[in-house]
């Protein structure tokens, strides 16, 4: 039975990536970092932050396309999709408006392929083949949320490998107060939970400040801990 090596956030640290990888007995073969007898997990959002997106996001591709790997998209991969992604009813605007706020969130990933547009299409394309999750023997991997009652609505929702197509991007990011046929899930809701995990509002008057300095008045559920029955216990500020 194959042993798998879960990995989480990234964000750009391709140099602790390889550290952590050397450290955990993976050896460069062949152009990319493999191990004799485990499987890396890349829990998703490779991208963003850290001083070394390519490098970063070359070293994992090179591993899954070799068979080293597996990856589940993250909500840093998405949102760089639909930073890329012209809206279909507004071509002059993106899926994911260029705001400066978001331009500052995306920076780093920007800076290293936005001057190489073929590149950057390439990897976003790269992007679109990850799966919002993987099963694997005992183990269900996804990036923020097994939300039971979605993953089997998108089980059929979405395309083969539990993938993403563009075509279904611009319902991916679009809110809808329209309940979906059969009162059922919408698109936005079942992969905003996926790959964002479940949020809800915080007490009038309380907030907090995220990893990126902006004010949040609603958090994400600690969906995992079944002893939570407080927000204060039960939510968890990233």
């Amino acid at each position: 039975m194959t042993r798998y090596d879960i990995i989480g956030d990234i964000h750009g640290q391709a140099e602790k990536l390889e550290a952590l990888l050397a450290a955990m007995g993976y050896r460069l073969q062949s152009g990319a970092w493999r191990h004799p007898t485990r499987q890396a997990v890349f829990v998703g959002d490779l991208i963003d932050r850290g001083p070394s997106q390519r490098r970063t996001v070359d070293i994992v591709r090179r591993m899954v396309d070799g068979g080293a790997a597996l990856a589940v998209m993250g909500n840093h991969e998405f949102n760089a999709i639909a930073w890329h992604t012209r809206d279909p009813r507004e071509p002059s605007r993106f899926l994911r408006e260029h705001t400066p706020r978001h331009h500052r969130q995306h920076e780093k990933f920007l800076e290293e392929f936005a001057p190489q547009p073929s590149l950057h299409a390439e990897v976003i394309d790269w992007f679109l083949s990850m799966p919002l999750w993987v099963d694997l023997p005992g183990l269900h991997v996804v990036h923020a949320c097994w939300h039971a009652e979605f993953v089997t609505w998108l089980t059929t929702a979405l395309a083969d490998g539990h993938r993403l197509t563009r075509e279904m991007m611009t319902a991916a990011t679009t809110p809808s107060s329209e309940p979906s046929p059969e009162n059922g899930p919408t698109l936005f809701t079942a992969v905003d939970c996926l790959l964002k995990g479940l949020e809800v509002q915080l007490p009038s008057g309380q907030s907090f400040a995220d990893a990126d300095g902006h004010t949040r008045i609603s958090a994400r559920v600690r969906w995992w801990d079944d002893e939570a029955v407080t927000i204060r216990d039960g939510v968890h500020a990233t």
